[in-house]
């Protein structure tokens, strides 16, 4: 295991360039430990190791279906990882974990319906019931 978690700190001290304060390299180890997800995330963007894991991050916005795709997918993959911080790093409790997944599906899943009712729009109006008001795409 020694050997196993010291290949992985080094292969990140490698791959961001910059060597980790004790604090932070405490916590990419027990990361390091955990997850294979968590450990290519980090690895891949470094920086995400700071991040505070209580704080949610906003769905960024994509001004097409083709950039909300890639900015949800990224958004996604941090917020896994800010939910495995949460868990492995700060001890958070298995109901306030599970809310915080409950909010990211429920931003992620706002973030592309408000986009596809864009696009929708554009192409064929506003939705609208049997007597011609207006209505939500999905309620």
């Amino acid at each position: 295991m020694d050997d196993f978690l010291a290949a992985r700190l080094h292969e990140f001290d490698r791959r961001s360039g910059v060597p980790l304060p004790g604090e932070l390299r405490e916590q990419l180890t027990e990361l390091a430990l955990v997850s294979d997800f968590a450990w290519e995330v980090l690895c891949g963007e470094p920086a995400l190791l700071g991040v505070d894991p209580s704080r949610a991050r906003r769905v960024p916005p994509g001004r097409s279906e083709s950039e909300l795709r890639v900015s949800l997918r990224q958004w996604r993959r941090r917020e896994a990882l800010r939910l495995i911080a949460l868990d492995v790093v700060r001890g958070a409790s298995v109901d306030r974990v599970m809310a915080a997944t409950s909010r990211v599906a429920e931003r992620g899943l706002a973030a592309a319906l408000a986009c596809a009712g864009q696009e929708l729009e554009q192409r064929h109006g506003l939705p609208r019931n049997a007597a011609g008001e207006i209505q939500p795409l999905a309620c």
